[in-house]
């Protein structure tokens, strides 16, 4: 019995002397040794799939993984430490802040809005009022606001979608999910549409049903609607109180609806997450934003 207790001392005292050596949690050496876990936000996937291969060559000693999910979730996961930096196109949320004091976002670039019609509608400019009017069912034909008669067909989008926020936030409404499709209301007036609106959960669905249904109105970022004009889609963008959405409106502000890439890290940047921000700040980095269809930062 006493050779046994010899040899848990022993036990307890060796793992005292690695604590000692290794101080900080038990997982702190594996954590030292992890792979570095992007959260990939959906509306930046296609500059990840430039931006992830480039890095990962550039630092071949860490290994790198990333997951596509929602923004909230990836925003999450890097809350959590489930992620070590999330990619996404919009700013931490008053909710996201209150879970942790430390997460932060660093701008990396910048993307606009563009609200978007088939190439049918023979409308190319509508005013702030005029959207606002659209979407919380003031107007209702397209003759209301200099177009031909013909109904005005709503396209949402679901609440998880990230942009619907960003627009929402912009035109000053409200939104929630009503009989499977989103209904909007004047800020803080509580006056809903009384017609509903379908909310496709992706931006190529939202396409598809823009391009089947007359008078058709909806939003897609910038880097989308140039990716789907590149392939010679039937749609036009709307100028914004005349002001077209292009990368220079959108950089100096003119164009109003506009909004932040960002990589949200929780805490100051360090490591590996150093690196990763710097390497998008830098000329490559903002070489491949560019190329991804967003505005770099830096010229």
């Amino acid at each position: 019995m006493k050779k046994f207790m010899s040899q848990v001392s022993l036990c307890i005292n060796a793992a005292l002397v690695c604590s000692l050596l290794m101080p900080g949690k038990l997982n702190a050496q594996a954590q030292s040794n992890d792979t570095f876990k992007i959260g990939i936000a959906v509306t930046t996937r296609h500059l990840m799939e430039l931006v992830e291969p480039v890095f990962a060559k550039t630092n071949p000693s860490t290994p790198v993984t990333s997951k596509i999910d929602e923004t909230g979730n990836v925003v999450d996961a890097v809350i959590i430490g489930k992620a070590s930096v999330a990619v996404t196109t919009r700013n931490l949320k008053d909710f996201e802040i209150k879970k942790s004091a430390t997460v932060m976002g660093t701008p990396i670039g910048l993307d606009g809005l563009v609200v978007a019609v088939s190439s049918s509608v023979p409308v190319s400019n509508l005013s702030f009022e005029q959207i606002a009017g659209i979407y919380t069912g003031k107007f209702t034909n397209w003759n209301q606001v200099g177009g031909n008669d013909m109904p005005i067909f709503v396209i949402g989008r679901v609440k998880a979608y990230d942009p619907i926020q960003l627009f929402a936030d912009f035109m000053q409404l409200d939104t929630k999910p009503l009989n499977g499709g989103i209904v909007y209301s004047e800020k803080g007036k509580n006056t809903w549409c009384t017609t509903i609106a379908f909310s496709p959960t992706t931006d190529d669905a939202a396409l598809e049903l823009l391009l089947q249904t007359p008078g058709a109105i909806t939003y897609f970022p910038l880097q989308i609607f140039n990716n789907y004009h590149k392939k010679n889609k039937k749609l036009k963008a709307l100028d914004f109180n005349g002001i077209k959405a292009t990368n220079t409106t959108i950089a100096s502000g003119e164009y109003f609806i506009h909004r932040r890439l960002n990589v949200m890290t929780n805490g100051t940047p360090t490591g590996v997450s150093k690196k990763f921000v710097e390497f998008m700040l830098s000329k490559k980095g903002q070489h491949l934003i560019r190329q991804a269809g967003f505005l770099s930062l830096k010229k």
